[in-house]
């Protein structure tokens, strides 16, 4: 009886021995395996709806000369990422067109606008993307007025400005004409003449080269496949 149990006892020591070397040589690829599922990156396919795009124009566009579909050029001002993820840096093309202009004349006939929209955004790898912005400010709110459609026109701002520089040019050359006198008069006549235009005739809207703008994305946009990284992974794989 001695004897079987050392033998048992012998054999049950071997078999936890074996059953420790076991566990202690699993795979490495299955002691790795839940690290690496968690750092895999995430992938960005779209650009959200309401992402905001602000962007320079490459030229001027006017509402006395812009016709409805009109092409237009700009870039990216500052660039446009997701999720911290840089999508598009800056001075990205972007491509788009006049989409609704207005140039009434007299006031009595409406009021000068102009609506554009950004179309396509073109990526350094070679993808265009299709892009729907709405325009949500100006580079001076004084100055530009934008609706709820996106359509800009001159606000306030922009005959307050002519006032004050009619104002100026008259009171200056009442003074040389009248001395004092003159001067005041000179600058009520100067400060009249632009209120005067502003009553009975809108200014074209002019969006110069080189002003910049801020869009807000109307619906999301898909990002499409990076053929390029594609091809250059198929090519690594071989």
């Amino acid at each position: 009886m001695r004897i079987k149990s050392v033998a048992t006892c012998s054999a049950i020591a071997a078999l936890c021995a074996t059953t420790m070397i076991a566990v202690g040589q699993q795979p490495p690829s299955l002691q790795q395996r839940p690290s690496a599922v968690l750092a895999a990156p995430a992938v960005v396919n779209t650009i959200p709806a309401g992402t905001g795009l602000h962007v320079v124009l490459d030229q001027e566009i006017s509402s006395a000369t812009a016709k409805i579909g009109e092409p237009f050029t700009a870039h990216l001002l500052e660039a446009l990422g997701v999720d911290g993820t840089v999508i598009a840096p800056a001075g990205t093309v972007i491509k788009g067109r006049v989409m609704d202009v207005t140039n009434a004349g007299r006031r009595f006939h409406g009021r000068n606008n102009i609506l554009v929209r950004p179309e396509t955004m073109m990526l350094a790898d070679g993808r265009q993307i299709d892009i729907s912005g709405v325009m949500i400010d100006t580079y001076d709110r004084n100055i530009l007025k934008v609706d709820g459609e996106g359509a800009v026109r001159y606000a306030g701002g922009h005959y307050g400005r002519m006032v004050a520089i009619g104002t100026g040019v008259g009171t200056v050359a009442g003074a040389v004409i009248g001395g004092p006198v003159g001067a005041v008069a000179g600058g009520s006549i100067g400060a009249a003449l632009p209120t005067a235009r502003w009553a009975t005739k809108n200014d074209p809207v002019v969006l110069p080269s080189g002003s910049s703008y801020w869009f807000e994305l109307a619906r999301p946009a898909s990002l499409g496949v990076n053929r390029a990284a594609l091809s250059e992974t198929k090519d690594g794989g071989n």
